[in-house]
């Protein structure tokens, strides 16, 4: 597909930025000013970046992948670890290289800790996984439940805890095994007081919709995703990386959201049977619904290593 582009004269420090919730339309959005002004999208989305991972993360369509450069989409395994550091280390570059060119980045998302570090300027240090202190902030939820990781973080770092919801176990995980490691005190201390904003000339668009009209598109996108196979692509990624996963002694994240009611119980009632026929259950060292204060959203958070 060819563009006819007017002639815009971009800054090198120039990001468009557009954000809103899910199914508002920001993709859409992205793709239109990309031809209208020659530019290329940069995903902040924590998802997208996972291969074969493409109906479930509504990630764009083979047309508009072929017509628009997109950054950070189907960069990595899902067996591979993704982080808000490497996440950061890829944007900046992505960003640097669009400008290189002469061109507008796009910042498309997404994943709203991702984008406000970016935008933001956080400064934070890569901290490799720690495996064995995982297996036991896991346990501990386990026995003693979210609220036991959530005060522990609150005792490690108040300013860091209350930007974090004290339900998801992931992110609580993640802040303590990051707290806790040496390198990462030393170089970060408080994660609150290192920020260096880039020097970005920003112009933000924030998309938004009337709740029951948000929900309703929601609700048949993810009536959509059925239709076009989103059951059989999470069939493929349990057969093809879960048990290779479990046998390589590693830990798979695998993450599937749905809006609204009916999404929640197909979702949850394939994924029982997909447990039950991959006799995984056994395995399952930590699963999370969002609550329906949440938006009605339905998101399941399945924390698999080698037992």
């Amino acid at each position: 597909m060819s563009r006819s582009a007017p002639v815009v004269k971009i800054n090198e420090k120039n990001v468009l930025v557009i954000i809103g919730p899910t199914a508002v339309g920001k993709s859409s959005l992205g793709v239109r000013l990309s031809f209208l002004f020659d530019a290329e999208i940069v995903s902040a989305d924590s998802r997208q970046i996972y291969k074969y991972m493409d109906i479930g993360t509504a990630k764009p369509d083979k047309l508009d992948l072929a017509s628009i450069p997109h950054h950070l989409i189907d960069e990595i395994r899902p067996d591979e670890d993704f982080n808000l550091s490497l996440f950061l280390r890829k944007a900046r570059k992505a960003i640097d290289d669009i400008h290189k060119k002469g061109k507008l980045p796009i910042l498309l998302g997404g994943t709203g800790q991702y984008i406000w570090a970016l935008l933001e300027g956080w400064q934070v240090p890569a901290v490799a996984p720690n495996i064995e202190l995982r297996s036991t902030l896991e346990k501990q939820a386990r026995i003693h439940g979210n609220q036991s990781l959530y005060e522990e973080l609150i005792k490690l770092d108040p300013g860091i805890a209350k930007n974090i919801d004290k339900n998801n176990i992931r992110r609580l995980i993640r802040a303590i095994e990051k707290l806790k490691d040496k390198n990462y005190q030393a170089e970060l201390g408080n994660l609150t007081l290192r920020k260096d904003p880039p020097a970005y000339k920003l112009k933000i668009i924030g998309l938004n919709l009337k709740r029951e009209t948000l929900y309703k598109i929601a609700d048949n996108r993810v009536d959509n995703m059925i239709k076009l196979g989103w059951i059989e692509e999470v069939e493929n990624l349990l057969e093809d990386f879960i048990n290779r996963s479990i046998e390589n002694g590693k830990r798979l994240v695998l993450v599937i959201t749905g809006k609204g009611k009916e999404g929640e119980g197909v979702i949850k009632n394939n994924i029982i049977s997909w447990l039950n026929t991959k006799d995984l259950r056994n395995k399952i060292l930590a699963a999370n619904y969002a609550s329906k204060k949440h938006g009605g959203s339905g998101a399941i958070y399945i924390l698999l290593r080698k037992i």
